[in-house]
């Protein structure tokens, strides 16, 4: 109650500042208190809305590992008994979910509950994700998220935040009061909106975020497996690791198979990265595409290179084009140069040359350019020589196949 908020914080206030003598404030919020503590609940001596330490808080008697079993008791039911949900055990679920964090603690939902069966019957056929049991469900809760709470467009989308953060609590805590339930999808389609609009009486800034039913399980029915990402798939200390596999295509089957081989050693070593290809004929968009990769921004002819010239953009900029999975050689971590066999006499000396310059570059750059496996020479040229030297001094690694570079 809002009226107990600030009584009880302007009197923790009041009883710890001091004031002169002739300051009013003291004496008006005195009689203010008086006239409030009317209106207050009978509890709120005993249970203080003002700000207290952690240590003072109430603490649960509850093991992780018991906490973990809730959550795996936790899954989506859809086979229930036919058997009325009591009203009460709904509002003490709703008790648990109020509990979940709020942006500014705002709360911008609420929920409705379809009980009836003329109801339940109309609003379980609206979503699309309730075939082949919509006429099985005791009760659904239509989660409504208020977007008067939020005057700025950019906020708009803290409804399905709050929202699914205490959706989350209320169907752990169902479970504790021998309830299951399935979240439901609720499809952003605006004819489904206006359907569900007049069907709950909602007001012009309400939107559905999602429809939950509850029911007692059918100790028969069947749940299906779920099989749950691990927490190595998950979770990570920092950003992934950019790499770009550089000079591998997907038209030459030897080049191909370099990159599905690096791929898999990448994976094999449990790092968090995110694959980088340079464009090319050889590497067209949507065969880049199906591995996921991100695009380098890369320009070279001859000697005209402007390459690393994109890392010099302005941050904001290069920040807006990761958004598109566009990087700069600036933003890419580690190079893996897996094209086997292209730096020697038979292949052009500016393409020697101007992989030099790329290594030095990472080099000063403190970031790893890596040969993987691959043959070298011979290089008679002595700017081919010069170009090897860089390629020796200032590369992280080079794997020959080799023993001799003539």
């Amino acid at each position: 109650m809002l009226l107990t908020y600030c009584h009880d914080v302007l009197q923790q206030y009041f009883a710890v500042t001091t004031w002169p003598e002739a300051a009013p404030q003291p004496a008006l919020f005195s009689t203010l208190q008086q006239q409030v503590r009317l209106h207050l609940p009978a509890n709120s001596k005993v249970n203080s809305a003002a700000p207290k330490p952690y240590g003072a808080r109430v603490r649960a008697d509850i093991s992780y590992p018991e906490f973990l079993k809730l959550c795996q008791q936790r899954c989506s039911t859809r086979n229930f008994l036919a058997k009325p949900v009591e009203q009460s055990i709904l509002e003490q679920a709703v008790s648990a979910a109020a509990q979940a964090p709020s942006a500014c603690n705002r709360q911008p939902f609420r929920y409705i509950a379809a009980l009836s069966l003329a109801m339940l019957g109309k609003l379980a056929a609206l979503p699309m994700g309730t075939v082949g049991y919509a006429h099985n469900i005791p009760a659904i809760l239509a989660v409504v998220g208020d977007l008067s709470a939020y005057p700025l467009e950019r906020d708009r989308h803290v409804i399905y935040i709050d929202a699914s953060l205490a959706n989350m609590q209320l169907m752990l805590a169902l479970e504790t009061l021998g309830l299951a339930s399935c979240a439901i999808n609720w499809p952003d389609i605006e004819n489904y909106e206006l359907k569900i609009g007049q069907l709950l009486a909602l007001k012009p800034f309400e939107r559905v975020v999602m429809l939950i039913a509850v029911g007692y399980q059918d100790p028969d029915g069947l749940v299906p497996h779920s099989e749950k990402k691990t927490p190595a798939e998950q979770f990570n200390m920092s950003k992934p690791l950019l790499i770009e596999v550089k000079r591998v295509q997907f038209r030459n089957k030897g080049a191909y198979l370099m990159l599905l081989a690096t791929l898999q050693g990448l994976q094999t070593l449990g790092l968090s990265f995110q694959l980088v290809l340079s464009p090319g004929p050889n590497l067209p968009y949507l065969e880049r595409a199906k591995l996921g990769a991100w695009q380098k921004l890369s320009f070279r002819r001859y000697n005209f290179d402007l390459t690393p010239w994109f890392g010099k953009l302005p941050n904001a900029l290069r920040q807006f084009a990761r958004r598109y999975g566009l990087v700069t050689e600036a933003d890419v971590d580690v190079v893996l140069e897996a094209i086997g066999f292209a730096y020697g006499d038979q292949w052009p000396l500016q393409f020697l040359q101007n992989t030099a310059r790329e290594v030095v570059r990472y080099h000063k750059a403190g970031k790893p350019f890596i040969f993987m496996p691959q043959a070298f020479g011979p290089l008679t040229p002595p700017p081919a020589k010069a170009a090897m030297v860089d390629f020796i001094q200032h590369a992280t690694a080079i794997f020959v196949r080799d023993a001799v570079i003539t």
